[in-house]
């Protein structure tokens, strides 16, 4: 469910948050963290860069902020002006 001080004004609430998360996934990440490799080693490495887990966690939190309240299919008749 939907926190109360969300539904009553929606765009003022919840978009600073999503413009917040765009803006982390915009980030530039460094060259050597992004360039193509097969090395698995090199992969695994990179994967614990703080710039791939920050652009990870807003992804997923912008990702689940749709897919639960983003879809009007789904919605509830209270989420609709959502």
């Amino acid at each position: 469910m939907l926190a109360p001080f969300l539904c009553d004004v929606p765009s003022k609430a919840i978009l600073p948050w999503l413009d917040f998360f765009t803006q982390l996934m915009k980030l530039d990440v460094p060259e050597d963290l992004r360039s193509f490799t097969e090395d698995m080693d090199v992969i695994a490495e990179r994967d614990k860069a703080i710039q791939w887990k920050i652009k990870g966690m807003a992804a997923k939190i912008t990702y689940r902020i749709f897919s639960k309240y983003g879809n009007p299919a789904y919605q509830k008749d209270e989420y609709k002006k959502f």
